[in-house]
């Protein structure tokens, strides 16, 4: 077993909400209040300008600036709302809908194209929570019972289900620029480096921010996290 992931077990174990000797320092360098209720999930825009999230309070897409300033808000509303990922190929989104268990595919402008039925193992209230897309796959987090990353065919259908072996996943991205997804735990407060291949590989701890639920990495560092709770867009720099 990873070293890390055997770390993040031990702890779980302990109900500590810290994590031990953390591979690298995360220093926050920004803090915005958003005007989006319980902002859950996170992704770039296609042009990589802005950021889009999702409100599972109103049910609706927002775009934000860097600095978490509203620049748009879509018509269409969702049911739960836990995650997004924006195609870079199109600008189409995919959003997570829990507590019916669906990806709805929605092009550029906020129309609904089409919805998906999933199966991440997860239940109503502790189901599928995030999405990311890997060259061209996609991959769902369920959020708890289990913890689990579920790598997806073209037809929706969970091919490969990776289990995390800790208590919560609340999001998920992909980072092309160090080949790696990164996830957030809001219950043990960390964000930690994953794939498939390697398991856990770094793991920070989020000291104060609660309730993280959407993240997105740029190739220089930036680390950006909504916090559902408090309604703040967090940038931090890594220094590991």
């Amino acid at each position: 077993m990873n070293k890390y992931l055997l770390l993040f077990v031990l702890l779980i174990g302990c109900g500590t909400n810290k994590v031990a000797n953390p591979t690298g320092d995360l220093t926050v360098i920004g803090e915005y209040l958003i005007d989006v209720p319980e902002p859950s999930g996170l992704s770039f825009s296609s042009s990589g300008q802005s950021l889009w999230t999702v409100s599972d309070y109103t049910g609706k897409l927002y775009q934000i600036t860097f600095t978490g300033e509203l620049h748009n808000t879509l018509d269409w509303v969702g049911d739960d709302l836990e995650g997004i990922i924006c195609d870079p190929a199109d600008g189409s989104f995919y959003v997570v809908e829990e507590r019916i268990s669906t990806v709805v595919h929605l092009n550029s402008q906020g129309t609904e194209i089409e919805r998906f039925q999933i199966d991440t193992g997860g239940s109503a209230n502790s189901g599928p929570e995030g999405i990311a897309l890997r060259n061209g796959t996609f991959f769902v987090i369920n959020e708890k019972q289990p913890a689990q990353v579920c790598e997806m065919n073209a037809a929706w259908q969970t091919v490969v289900t990776y289990d995390i072996g800790f208590a919560d996943i609340s999001g998920i991205c992909w980072d092309n620029s160090r080949s790696t997804f990164w996830l957030v735990s809001d219950q043990v407060r960390a964000l930690f480096s994953w794939t498939p291949e390697a398991g856990v590989n770094e793991v920070y701890d989020l000291g104060d921010i609660e309730k993280a639920e959407g993240v997105v990495v740029s190739p220089n560092g930036k680390v950006r996290i909504v916090s559902d709770s408090s309604s703040r867009l967090y940038v931090l720099q890594l220094e590991n």
